[in-house]
């Protein structure tokens, strides 16, 4: 079936997956029903809420001295934290949680968080996952109908591309398959999504250029049949990398890659333990790139992947609404992006 479906790809005849456009439900006439789907949105807005309970906690905290992002143990959890609150209340349509939001992002501190910025430079710790992060919550920012991020997301494009360009030659693949904060596939997919944001057709074409030239000829270094086995940490690197590929590549050359690349069948169970905190959120993490699999191919099997990675971990509280320090000051954030991917609008 997933060899049809890729087939049918490379001759160009379109391939639909519930969640392609606006109306992710399959509600429009010309879509078919498909009542797996269509009960997993059901559950979302439940979901999402259970999910907000440890993200309102954290994010009022005053854990570091950072003006704005304060809470959730370090910067980068209270960005992505801060992220979430306005994609939940996107979502569900509470603007309860957008008010939460618009408390973190209070004018003065997020004045004084730019000044920083620019006093400082970038935070080295912060480069490059903290920053890709933030470039998702500017753009929710104004999704929510305020530019006052804009400033702060334009000095995170600029440190982003000379972290990007100063990676040194002999660790870039390293780099590309890292899996936790030095991840370049997050990095560049979130600067690709800011460039086609901001209508930068320059940065636009310098990151479709890197992936063709530079990451897809590491592809053979990280196949997706890997990901059974990575379990190391709070990204899965393959997943990750195939991603960027699909979002990035033209739909033709992207095709080319997945029928090469695509395992048929995938064993790729949610992961019932979590050895360590950080890989408590991998199965979150995952999904972020089955979902843009599933988009790209429209195999029924890759949704359901989606769909149990996502039940797989609402089930285990424990690893996202318990132990601030471990899990609840993070985890629950993985969830909402991942969620988030459902409503056809890319964070």
């Amino acid at each position: 079936m997933r060899l049809l479906l890729l087939a049918l790809l490379l001759v160009g005849c379109p391939v639909d997956a519930p969640g392609d456009d606006d109306d992710a439900s399959g509600d429009d006439d010309d879509t078919p029903s498909d009542p797996i789907w269509d009960g997993f949105l059901a559950e979302r807005d439940d979901h999402l809420r259970a999910l907000s309970v440890p993200i309102l906690d954290c994010v009022g905290q005053e854990d570091t001295n950072h003006p704005a992002f304060h809470g959730c143990i370090d910067w980068h959890s209270a960005v992505h934290g801060t992220w979430s609150l306005l994609a939940i209340s996107r979502l569900t349509g509470d603007p309860s949680f957008a008010e939460a939001a618009d408390d973190v992002l209070e004018p003065q501190a997020v004045a004084d968080e730019l000044a920083v910025m620019q006093a400082t430079g970038p935070f080295p710790s912060e480069l490059p996952y903290g920053y890709a992060w933030f470039l998702a919550l500017a753009r929710e920012r104004e999704r929510a109908g305020s530019d006052d991020l804009v400033p702060h997301a334009a000095a995170a494009v600029a440190s982003l591309r000379d972290y990007v360009d100063d990676v040194p030659e002999v660790t870039f693949a390293q780099n590309v398959h890292d899996d936790d904060y030095q991840n370049l596939s997050w990095a560049l997919l979130n600067l690709w999504i800011q460039a086609g944001w901001d209508e930068d057709d320059e940065q636009s074409d310098w990151i479709e250029g890197m992936v063709r030239e530079r990451i897809l000829p590491l592809a053979d270094q990280c196949q997706l049949s890997a990901a059974v086995d990575n379990v190391y940490d709070f990204f899965p690197p393959c997943l990750h990398q195939a991603r960027l590929l699909v979002e990035v590549l033209p739909p033709d050359e992207a095709a080319d890659w997945l029928v090469a690349n695509l395992p048929d069948p995938w064993d790729l169970s949610p992961l019932t333990d979590a050895p360590s905190p950080h890989i408590a959120g991998l199965n979150f993490s995952r999904t972020w790139g089955l979902h843009a699999l599933w988009e790209s191919t429209g195999d029924a099997e890759l949704r359901d992947l989606y769909i149990a990675h996502v039940d797989a971990m609402m089930s285990r509280p424990e690893l996202w609404a318990e132990d601030y320090f471990s899990y609840s000051h993070w985890v629950a954030q993985f969830g909402v992006y991942g969620l988030a991917l459902s409503d056809g609008v890319v964070p």
